[in-house]
């Protein structure tokens, strides 16, 4: 009987308890599961973006791989940026058009094309060559500065040093600056010793010593 009578004392305790908290709890299992069905359901909508993304960066290695019309392959890779912006695929198509455009001697689109990937911001790596080529550009229309500018913006990983290094070196030269050049192509030897970047450097290191 004295257990029966404690047994209902718990159950009192335990209902009183549940109408005090009951709801609280309730609520915050609720938002748990919620942001759990959530989280999930954004994976799966990034992977499903990742994988139409692919197709259509398939698609525009297939124009440029049989020679389609260059309308044509813009049109592909616009609606590839407008669609899946937030992918790596439209850096990577953007890239691809510079590269394209640059061969076809379009220099301003590709100029545009590379200053898509950096404002986009979406991986340093596609950033930093995006920078690299920009500033490969801006040498290759005498306009030094830009070069400079565009470099000294970015912010090289360790292995991109050595090439950054040595375009800041060639912007130097360009704008007749050998001294700055000079110590721009030594750093780029310096921390380029393990890359093939270093002989070619060594060679614009012997050309100005013989200037000079």
């Amino acid at each position: 009987m004295a257990y029966d009578l404690e047994e209902q004392e718990s159950l009192e305790e335990l209902k009183a308890w549940w109408g005090k908290w009951g709801t609280p709890i309730m609520a915050a299992v609720t938002v748990v599961c919620l942001g759990f069905a959530g989280l999930n359901g954004y994976r799966w909508y990034e992977a499903r973006e990742a994988q139409n993304a692919s197709v259509a960066y398939q698609s525009l290695q297939n124009a440029l791989g049989t020679g389609a019309p260059a309308e044509q392959v813009g049109q592909i890779a616009n609606q590839l940026r407008k669609d899946y912006a937030s992918t790596v695929f439209a850096s990577l198509a953007a890239l691809r058009m510079a590269k394209f455009h640059a061969e076809t001697g379009a220099i301003d689109d590709a100029i545009a094309d590379l200053n898509w990937v950096i404002e986009s911001g979406k991986r340093t790596e596609f950033e930093n060559l995006a920078r690299l080529r920009l500033a490969g550009l801006y040498l290759d229309k005498k306009e030094a500065s830009k070069a400079k500018a565009v470099l000294t913006a970015g912010k090289p990983t360790s292995a991109d040093v050595p090439l950054f290094e040595d375009k800041l070196g060639d912007a130097e030269y360009a704008l007749g600056n050998a001294s700055e050049a000079k110590t721009h192509w030594e750093k780029a030897r310096k921390e380029g010793n393990e890359s093939g970047i270093r002989a070619y450097v060594e060679l614009k290191l012997q050309a100005l010593a013989d200037k000079q």
